[in-house]
């Protein structure tokens, strides 16, 4: 499913208990907030903890909580995501403060109460849907050509594609008129796919 309204129209046959739609709710939304939460994970964290852990936790969180989300566009959607990611990473943190003489491997519990390092009940061991998407080869390589852009690209694509900002946002933000950042944004994604190895 694609298009403008795919995310209302999932939103709502999950709400109607359609089945299939959670999962094609996560598989329409799972590589972007994958992206995102590798932006914002940070290097100390990224050597302990995994991304797939912080994308589960994050989809286990906001699931059970979207029969009462008013569905107002993609963008509204994303940055639901992106926020309930942030709060992950937020409570994975002060896990690995309160961790860190240990020097063992952070796990998340669902819920996340951040503290100490409770024992994972994220999914694991039968490689369904979200954990086919979110370990394929198609996102590892978007990934790192993400990772290899400067970061002023990275960060123009992460606010406008992954949090789903308008030009107008980004552009106080960034401090640019919005024509400036239509432009970046432009030679941003030329550039990613450039580096995926699909630019011209």
């Amino acid at each position: 499913m694609s298009g403008p309204d795919a995310t209302a129209v999932l939103l709502e046959r999950l709400r109607a208990g359609a089945p299939g739609a959670a999962d094609e709710l996560v598989l329409r939304h799972a590589p972007r907030l994958r992206l995102w939460v590798r932006a914002r994970l940070g290097p100390a964290l990224a050597r302990r903890l995994e991304v797939e852990d912080v994308v589960q936790e994050t989809w286990l969180r906001v699931l059970p909580s979207l029969a009462g989300f008013e569905a107002r566009g993609e963008a509204a959607f994303l940055k639901l995501l992106v926020t309930v990611a942030g709060h992950v990473l937020a409570d994975t943190a002060r896990a690995a403060r309160a961790a860190r003489r240990g020097a063992t491997p952070l796990h998340l519990t669902r819920g996340g109460s951040g503290s100490g390092v409770p024992e994972s009940r994220l999914p694991g061991a039968a490689p369904g849907p979200l954990t086919a998407v979110l370990l394929s080869e198609q996102d590892r390589r978007l990934e790192a050509a993400l990772a290899s852009l400067p970061a002023e690209q990275r960060r123009i694509i992460r606010l406008r594609q992954m949090e789903g900002l308008p030009a107008a946002e980004v552009a106080r933000r960034l401090g640019r008129t919005e024509g400036a950042v239509h432009a970046a944004y432009r030679r941003a994604l030329d550039a990613w796919a450039r580096a995926t190895g699909n630019g011209r």
